[in-house]
C-alpha cells in the first residue's frame, strides 16, 4: 500500500486519499467514530487503542477539525446514507433556501450543522412542502 504524507505528523493518505493514523490500518474517521459513539475523550481512547499514542490520536483529530465536512460526509456515506455535498454538487455558496430547493428536487436528505436549516425546514412543514428532510448535527470540539 502506497502512503502520502500530509502536513499532519501522524496523518497520512492511502492509494484513494482516506486518512489513515501514521502507522496503523486505522482511518481517522473510525477514532472519531468512536468518540462520537462513545463520548470518550482523547485519554480514553487511548486506553481504548492501546496500540495508538496520544500524540496520534491528537494528531487525527487535528486533521479531522481541519477536513471536517469532507470527513463527516464519508461517515455518513459509511452508514449508507447517499451522500451529496454543496461542494460536489457546485453549489458552494448558494443561500440555504436555494440549497433546500435543490435538495428537494434531487430528493435528498440535507445534512447540515448550519442551525438555519432546521428553521427552514420547520417553516416548510408548517406548509406542508413535502421534502426528504433535514438532518441536523453538532459535534463538541472538547477533545
Amino acid at each position: 500500500m502506497t502512503l502520502t504524507a500530509t502536513e499532519y505528523k501522524y496523518v497520512e493518505l492511502d492509494e484513494k486519499n482516506v486518512p489513515l493514523i501514521a502507522g496503523t490500518t486505522m482511518k481517522v474517521v473510525e477514532l472519531v467514530q468512536a468518540h462520537i459513539a462513545y463520548g470518550w475523550s482523547p485519554a480514553e481512547l487511548y486506553l481504548n487503542h492501546r496500540y495508538l499514542t496520544m500524540s496520534q490520536i491528537h494528531s487525527a483529530f487535528a486533521y479531522y477539525w481541519d477536513h471536517k465536512q469532507e470527513l463527516d460526509a464519508d461517515m455518513q456515506r459509511r452508514f449508507e446514507v447517499d451522500v451529496l455535498t454543496v461542494q460536489d454538487d457546485g453549489r458552494t455558496g448558494m443561500p440555504d433556501p436555494m440549497i433546500l430547493d435543490r435538495a428537494i428536487e434531487l430528493q435528498r436528505v440535507v445534512f447540515t450543522q448550519d442551525q438555519n436549516f432546521l428553521a427552514i425546514a420547520n417553516r416548510l412543514q408548517q406548509e406542508a412542502v413535502n421534502f426528504g428532510g433535514v438532518m441536523s448535527s453538532t459535534l463538541s470540539k472538547k477533545v
